[in-house]
């Protein structure tokens, strides 16, 4: 049985919470925000995606590679460009005054073959609204 969980990505003690639930296993994980509780739709090009999945994502490690997420989008206590969505994130003012920083969650789920298993997810989300997530884009 393989575990899902969600936490808020500004989360002062993010690191203790995700080693108490997954210790050094991994997975796929998605990015999202919340504005009053719910989930942010995102406009997509076939249909709204109501989940508001901003970032699809994979980690053979969840405490290593959400803590390196944390740490490229954190507005002002690190300076890191260790994630590929992270800086697509800071790399237009708008997105983060869209989705501020205080408003993103992280939705970690465990599986044993997370590059299999981030690919099947991101294919069925291209299927269902004809591109990747936003912060998934190539580099511009």
């Amino acid at each position: 049985m393989s575990l899902s969980k969600i936490y808020q990505l500004s989360s002062p003690n993010l690191w203790n919470l995700i080693d108490d639930d997954f210790g050094n296993s991994g997975g796929v994980y998605k990015l999202f925000s919340k504005k009053n509780e719910q989930r942010k739709p995102i406009n997509r090009l076939l249909k709204t995606d109501i989940n508001g999945i901003l970032y699809i994502g994979k980690a053979d490690s969840f405490v290593n590679r959400i803590i390196t997420l944390q740490k490229v989008i954190h507005p002002t206590k690190y300076k890191s460009t260790n994630h590929s969505g992270g800086r697509r994130y800071n790399r237009n003012s708008r997105i983060s005054d869209n989705y501020p920083y205080h408003s993103l969650y992280i939705e970690l789920s465990q599986h044993n073959n997370p590059k299999e298993r981030e690919s099947e997810i991101l294919n069925s989300y291209f299927q269902e609204f004809g591109e990747v997530p936003p912060l998934n884009a190539n580099d511009q």
